[in-house]
């Protein structure tokens, strides 16, 4: 794993993370994660070199909201980044993008039918990869693939729920930039 900053359309590093630069994670829309062992919040990106920030002039609720607005950026991309689930008895790699949780909310209501189908069809794969196949589950199988995203996506949004807390218990902006997702 290696230290990355991101950096929103502005140049101001937002946020600092450790990513091994895979397809496991990405920067939120409009950020960019660049590399550094050394950058932190707050510090300015500009022509490939990091400087570091300036005397703060921002007011506190304004970074608040700006860190806030970082934080939810982070949790819908790791929400949508895909979770794992053993329905079928070992751990498989399940897409959790808009689409793929829609699919699987139709599934569930076709499964709630007076003639549900006989076989549900989900795309996964023990490995995350870039076109999983499409794989037949069960009834059961599939019950437990949603009851799963649906814990996946909780516990990201308390996580997100959590950070705003402290970004609102701050008393300075330097302890609002401080706050990030990991």
């Amino acid at each position: 794993m290696q230290r990355y900053t991101v950096i929103d359309n502005t140049g101001v590093v937002r946020n600092v993370v450790l990513w091994d630069g895979g397809a496991d994670w990405a920067p939120p829309t409009d950020f960019t994660a660049v590399q550094s062992d050394t950058a932190g919040i707050g510090w300015n990106y500009a022509g490939g070199q990091f400087s570091p920030p300036t005397v703060a002039t921002v007011p506190l609720a304004q970074a608040q909201a700006a860190q806030n607005q970082v934080l939810q950026s982070a949790c819908q991309s790791a929400i949508t980044a895909g979770f794992i689930s053993s329905a079928l008895g070992k751990p498989n790699n399940y897409g959790s993008l808009q689409t793929d949780q829609l699919n699987l909310q139709t599934q569930f209501a076709a499964s709630q039918s007076s003639s549900p189908p006989a076989a549900y069809f989900i795309y996964c794969s023990p490995t995350p990869v870039q076109n999983p196949p499409l794989v037949q589950h069960t009834q059961a199988q599939m019950l437990q693939v949603l009851a799963d995203l649906n814990a996946w996506r909780t516990a990201q949004q308390q996580k997100y729920a959590a950070l705003v807390l402290q970004v609102q218990a701050a008393k300075t902006v330097l302890d609002v930039q401080a706050v990030v997702w990991k």
